[in-house]
Parts: C-alpha cells; sequence; structure tokens
C-alpha cells in the first residue's frame, strides 16, 4: 500500500518536475547567453535533481508514519494485554516512557508505564525482520525504568 502511494507520488511529481524544468528552459532561453541555450542535458539534471529530492522526502515520511504507527500498536497491544491487565487492574493510562533500539539491529524496545488500579512498567520488544513487526511483552516491572540499571536486562531487575 505504502509502495504503490509512493510510486503514485512520485510518478507525480516527476511529470510536475518535468513541467517545471520546460519552463525554466523557456525562461533560459530568454535569459541565458546564445552559446549556452542549446544544452538540452540541463532539463534532465532538473528532472532527475527533483524526481531524487522528492523519493527521499517521500521516503523520509513514510518512514516517519511507520514509527508513529509502531508506537500507536505498542500502547494498544499493553492495554489488550492480559498479563498487564492482571498485574495493572483496570488500566486507566498506558504512555511510552523510553524507545532503545541497538545499532544494527532491528529490534527495538519500549519501556512503559501503565496507570490503574496499580502502576507497573511493562518492557515491550518490537522486531521488524518481518512484516507485519511481531511485538512481544517481555516483562511486567514494578520497577521503573529510571530506576533500573540501564546495563542489565530490565526484565530482570
Amino acid at each position: 500500500m505504502y509502495l504503490a502511494a509512493f510510486l503514485m507520488v512520485l510518478i507525480f511529481c516527476t511529470a510536475i518536475s518535468l513541467a517545471g524544468a520546460s519552463i525554466g528552459v523557456t525562461l533560459r532561453n530568454a535569459i541565458v547567453p546564445k552559446h549556452y541555450v542549446n544544452r538540452t542535458w540541463n532539463q534532465s539534471a532538473i528532472a532527475l535533481v527533483a524526481t531524487v529530492f522528492i523519493a527521499n522526502l517521500a521516503f523520509q515520511l513514510s518512514r516517519k508514519h511507520d514509527a508513529q504507527n509502531e508506537e500507536v500498536s505498542v500502547v494498544n497491544f499493553v492495554k489488550r494485554n492480559i498479563e498487564v491487565q492482571s498485574k495493572a487492574g483496570v488500566i486507566n493510562t498506558v504512555s511510552i516512557h523510553s524507545i532503545r533500539s541497538k545499532k544494527g539491529s532491528s529490534t527495538k524496545e519500549y519501556d512503559l508505564y501503565v496507570i490503574g488500579d496499580k502502576t507497573v512498567f511493562p518492557v515491550v520488544r518490537v522486531s521488524n525482520e518481518s512484516s507485519p513487526p511481531q511485538i512481544v511483552l517481555a516483562c511486567v516491572s514494578e520497577v521503573s525504568g529510571g530506576q533500573r540499571d540501564p546495563f542489565k536486562d530490565p526484565c530482570k531487575q
């Protein structure tokens, strides 16, 4: 779905950039000295640079959108998790406290806090090696993320 939207935007923007390049060439013909006018590679270069820029922008926006969707999915997963519900009671608030990811790893670790009848601090791991991402509850701790040793496994504290 994202690829189709990306390609549609890319094609649209390429058409716009080619039209813009044509307008630029027309303006250039009126302003630039005659010995530079016949260089047709300028149109292609302008269109190529614009296309690469727009493709990069679309890719960055897609990644940002995916990250926001992942955070929403993690919060919803914790709200519906039976183990979290059994330890927290009736859940009022679920929020992400921090997100960690090791360089080169496709797994992120989310520290959340859940306020209910009792406050608990679940740790959720999300693996992006497959599509859709795999969300797993690592543990439900009673020690907040700020009170844990950052160099130790959060589930063993």
